[in-house]
């Protein structure tokens, strides 16, 4: 999930600015089925379709449109947020400043969706992908050869799918080797393109990073074994285990740790994770959301709906 221009921007916005939003299309009270982490705020998708997004909203991104209707799938990564209906739908919110809240009116029904840094991509239904936003590192330009697939992730100013065969492919900037598939990654049924590095789950259910490592973020733990779920934040990554636990690494201390890869002692057994840019999010079994890390603009504070 940025750079060090791009955080102090971030932050520079939020010192004098800060709007805490809480807001769902419509407000219903439900348990959490997806979850979705960007720069300071995080959305979620209720077992009722419902879409609700909190924190930081300077640009609109925390502000679900009142006319989405149910939601299937949702991203937040930047500064803004797309979602996809349950009629195929892509809608989007947000900053548009490279135009990546600017849904093609041509664009077929989709299933998936993933938002980038300033990019927007979509899995549509007959299994390819469409992009558009900012370009500068050919983000949204898929390769010609790619194929089905079956799952996608955008990360900053990169893309990441998993074709149906099971194999990874991705495209945009290599400055950190973030799109740049280890040859021996094998067939994944996961995967999460953080700001600078991915993640992705193998067949076997073991978690590969590869990208930038500052901090330990693509290390993954020796003694990791086994998970269900992962997730890349900006500085940080975590999975779920077989056993319902997290387990987070990246920094433990320094100006980049705020408490995020402390995953707290009292915390529930949980079903998937979401890693933002300073905070992390879980959805815990009984699909309650608890969330844990750097508070800019109350991103730990989830609603009520679904605490």
């Amino acid at each position: 999930m940025t750079s060090v221009t791009r955080s102090g921007r971030a932050l520079l916005a939020i010192a004098i600015a800060l709007v805490v939003t809480a807001s769902a299309a419509p407000a219903q009270a439900s348990v959490a089925v997806k979850l979705t982490s960007g720069l300071p705020h995080s959305c979620a998708i209720t077992s009722s379709a419902v879409a609700i997004c909190w924190a930081y909203d300077r640009f609109g991104e925390a502000h679900v449109p009142k006319s989405l209707g149910s939601a299937s799938d949702i991203s937040a990564r930047n500064d803004h947020t797309c979602a996809v209906t349950t009629l195929g739908t892509v809608r989007c919110w947000g900053l548009n400043s490279y135009g990546q809240t600017a849904v093609p009116s041509d664009l077929p029904a989709a299933k998936k969706v993933a938002t980038g840094g300033f990019h927007t991509c979509a899995l549509l239904v007959d299994e390819t992908v469409r992009c558009w936003g900012r370009d500068d590192y050919h983000q949204t330009e898929p390769p010609l050869d790619l194929g089905p697939v079956s799952a996608i992730s955008a990360g900053y100013r990169f893309t990441c799918v998993i074709l149906v065969s099971g194999t990874v492919r991705c495209w945009g900037a290599h400055t950190y080797g973030e799109a740049d598939v280890p040859l021996d990654l094998g067939t994944v049924t996961q995967i999460d393109a953080g700001y600078y590095h991915t993640c992705a789950r193998t067949t076997a259910g073991y978690v590969r990073c590869w990208g930038h490592n500052l901090y330990g973020k693509s290390t993954v733990p020796a003694s990791l074994g086994q998970v269900i779920s992962v997730a890349a934040g900006g500085q940080h990554s975590c999975a779920v285990t077989t056993a319902h636990a997290v387990r987070c690494w990246g920094p433990k201390s320094g100006t980049m740790f705020y408490g995020q890869t402390v995953v707290p002692k009292t915390l529930d057994p949980v079903t998937s994770v979401s890693a933002g840019w300073q905070h992390t999010c879980v959805i815990k079994v009984n699909g309650h959301v608890r969330c844990w890390g750097r508070n800019v603009s109350g991103v730990l504070n989830v609603p009520p709906s679904l605490r």
